[in-house]
This record gives structure tokens, sequence and C-alpha cells, in this order.
């Protein structure tokens, strides 16, 4: 259904551009623009238990309104754009601490929990063929090639020393095509509206467990997948202004 779409969109939109004469929106060279970001995924994880068919599925599903992202654009002599992305840039601790008490005079004591240190850092760079340059024209469609690399990495602090310390580390590489509508509310300022349409993401988890009482190689295990098509959807609205 995916595919259709964006084929439909490129076919179109190509018929649009040869018809189309120079939009003085156009005369620019470089541009700024802040965004919203909002993405629904949904995702499954299967993880096998022995060497039977015994298995136990991980569901996660997430939903995320506001989150803001910078850009920058370049225009080339083809009056295509070059735009970076900075999607995420983030780091946050969370801890949390199970306490017993065995009495209401006295201190309670630990006896579990972790602090978990999270970092998450993401680039898009992306390709925009620009196709409506029609003269005073202020709606431009696009269509868009975005690579997007991310890194994330979750750390696993015990309270307790006869707990081990872990580490989950994912990287990886989404891609898209993004079509895009751009109105123009002056030369210099301008509103853009784009889905991004994911279709792979190719990442590496790499689980390290700090346990001694185990043999090194299972100490570290590094689990590869490729998905086409992921259940990742996402909007961005942005304001922009070239400079």
């Amino acid at each position: 259904m995916k595919i259709s779409i964006l084929v439909a969109l490129t076919i179109l939109l190509n018929a649009v551009d040869a018809k189309a004469q120079q939009n003085p929106n156009l005369d620019f060279k470089y541009s700024v623009k802040l965004s919203n970001l909002s993405t629904l995924q949904k995702r499954s994880e299967v993880n096998r238990v022995g060497n039977n068919d015994t298995a136990i599925i991980d569901e996660h599903n997430s939903l995320r309104l506001f989150h803001p992202t910078i850009a920058f654009q370049i225009k080339n002599k083809r009056n295509n754009i070059h735009e970076i992305e900075l999607t995420d840039l983030s780091v946050a601790r969370v801890s949390n601490k199970h306490l017993l008490s065995y009495r209401p005079d006295l201190e309670p004591f630990a006896v579990g929990g972790y602090s978990t240190t999270s970092t998450n850092v993401a680039l898009r760079y992306e390709y925009i063929r620009t196709f409506s340059r029609k003269i005073n024209s202020r709606f431009m469609p696009s269509l868009g090639f975005g690579i997007l690399p991310y890194y994330q990495r979750d750390s696993y602090k015990p309270i307790l020393s006869t707990d081990y310390i872990a580490k989950r580390t994912v990287l990886g590489a989404k891609g898209f095509l993004i079509p895009r509508v751009c109105y123009n509310v002056s030369k210099r300022l301008f509103v853009d509206l784009n889905i991004p349409m994911c279709f792979v993401d190719v990442n590496a988890k790499i689980n390290k467990l700090n346990n001694p009482n185990l043999p090194f190689s299972e100490q570290r295990n590094t689990i590869t997948n490729a998905e086409m098509f992921p259940d990742f959807f996402s909007l961005r609205l942005g304001l922009g202004l070239r400079i």
C-alpha cells in the first residue's frame, strides 16, 4: 500500500514539475527550520527460550505528540534541497529503589533497585526534490529521500552489590520517503508539512551483563534485525526562515 502511494506521488509531482517555471520563493541559499515531530511506533521482539518452540514476545507501543527538532537546509543549483536535522538528543537518569521496612520506628533498608542512564542521539539527512516551481505559487509540493542513523544506550546500575551492571546499546538506521507541502507565508518565511514514511529499519542490539559467574561469551550478545515497512508513523510540522 505504501509503495503504491509513493509511486503515484512521484509520477504526479513529476508531471506538475514538467510544466513549471521558476518560483521566486526558491531564490535563497540557506534556511533554518523549527519543527514538531509526532510519532507512533509499534514493535515486537521475540526471545526464544531454550531450544524448543517456547518464546517470550515483548510488544512495545509508543506515542510521542510533542517533540521539537531543528533543521538546516542548503539549496543547490537545481533548486533541490539538502536538509540535516537534529532529530533527537537526550540524556536522562532515573533511579528506582525498593525498600523494606519491618517497623515504623526503624529506617527502611534497600532490597533492590537500579539507576538507569539513557542516551539517545539521532540525525536525519534528506535530499528534497522540489516539484512545483510555478511563478507566484505559495504552495510547493516536494518529495524527500531521507536516512536517519540513530544511537540508543541504556545503562543499568544496581543499588545492591550482589546484582550486576547491565548495558543495552542499539545502533541503527531508518530509511524514509517523505511527501511534503511547503506554504510560503512570505519570501523568507515558510510553513512545512510532511509525512515521513519509513520503508526500512536496520539495527543491531548489543546486550551486556557484567556477571562474573557466566562465561565471557555469554555476558554479551548481539542481535541484528532488518525490517521492511515497520509500524512507524510520523507527522512533522515546521516553521522555517530563509537566510
